[in-house]
């Protein structure tokens, strides 16, 4: 391997345009590839993971083809996204163990196409140009889910040049 994991993030820029959507959408959002290195069908998943809203979690994910050597990525197929309204957010902070024990209920929750998310993004990141109502009050620990999925990730902005 020539280069890096963040190299190859970073080619996402041009191959998966939509990730770059979204984080312009958002804000700061998770990239990652899955098992980097080990290809199902000689694919991988590309995904991008953002938390917005104090309540909501979207993720996208789209197979990509992983060049290891070159450190570039290429889109095969079409995105699918995931849509996640958490209702409530259970922290245990047990004795003697710095990593919080975190679960959280899902309320509503659906899929959408690619063409679904351009209609979002027509409608300036309102999800109801697509039927979803965005409920404006914030879940009581939402805040800690995003710094647990976020310690887990190579941090690395789209946008950024």
């Amino acid at each position: 391997m020539k280069g890096s994991y963040h190299e190859t993030l970073l080619s996402a820029r041009t191959a998966v345009p939509i990730a770059a959507e979204i984080e312009s959408q958002f804000g700061a959002a998770s990239h990652f590839i899955t098992e980097y290195g080990f290809p199902k069908n000689g694919l991988n998943s590309w995904n991008t993971l953002v938390y917005f809203g104090g309540r909501y979690r979207l993720h996208m994910c789209v197979d990509v083809k992983v060049d290891l050597q070159g450190n570039t990525i290429t889109q095969v197929g079409e995105p699918v996204f995931y849509f996640w309204e958490i209702e409530s957010v259970q922290v245990d902070r047990l004795e003697g163990n710095d990593v919080p024990a975190i679960g959280w209920e899902v309320g509503f929750h659906t899929e959408f196409s690619a063409k679904e998310w351009k209609r979002v993004c027509e409608a300036r990141g309102d999800f109801a140009a697509i039927g979803i109502t965005i409920n404006p009050n914030p879940v009581a620990n939402f805040d800690v889910i995003v710094e647990d999925e976020q310690k887990r990730r190579v941090p690395v902005s789209l946008l950024a040049k």
